[in-house]
């Protein structure tokens, strides 16, 4: 995913877990869509290639990393105008905005479809995510082909 072409618009970095991929997640991410093009740092774990992949799908993202070096060193060379998060700490914000970085907190969401579905167990809620997670692995090989077979 290449990088914006000198866009007006402010960089809006989020850096958020993303652990269970899911509406909320893709909802977050559309309210920093509001504020400018939107910059996802990721940390590297097992799954962060499908994490990866997810997150690029989202047309609100203009750009994924992850985190290769020490986050303070990503978050530098981004030189975002905005971090957007789901929840205040305080030294968090110190930190940006020693960066000269705008801190934002998300408004708290009450809505009633983004509330798990009581109905279903945590087993369900696991199946659907391994799904989820299969579906997307098969997509990023559907679309490695498609490329392989547009770069012959």
């Amino acid at each position: 995913m290449a990088e914006p072409e000198s866009s007006e618009q402010k960089k809006v970095l989020v850096l958020r877990a993303f652990y269970s991929f899911n509406q909320s997640d893709i909802k977050f991410v559309e309210q920093a869509s509001k504020l400018g093009d939107v910059y996802v740092l990721i940390k590297n774990r097992e799954s962060v290639e499908n994490v990866k992949y997810m997150i690029e799908s989202i047309r609100f993202v203009a750009v994924v990393r992850v985190v290769s070096k020490t986050l303070q060193s990503e978050i530098a060379s981004l030189n975002p105008d905005i971090f957007y998060t789901d929840k205040h700490d305080e030294t968090q914000k110190q930190w940006m905005e020693s960066k000269d970085i705008q801190y934002m907190v998300a408004p708290q969401t009450t809505n009633d479809d983004e509330k798990r579905d009581p109905s279903k167990s945590m087993d369900e809620l696991k199946r659907e995510n391994v799904e989820l997670r299969k579906l997307c692995t098969a997509l990023k090989s559907l679309s490695d082909s498609v490329q392989v077979t547009n770069n012959q």
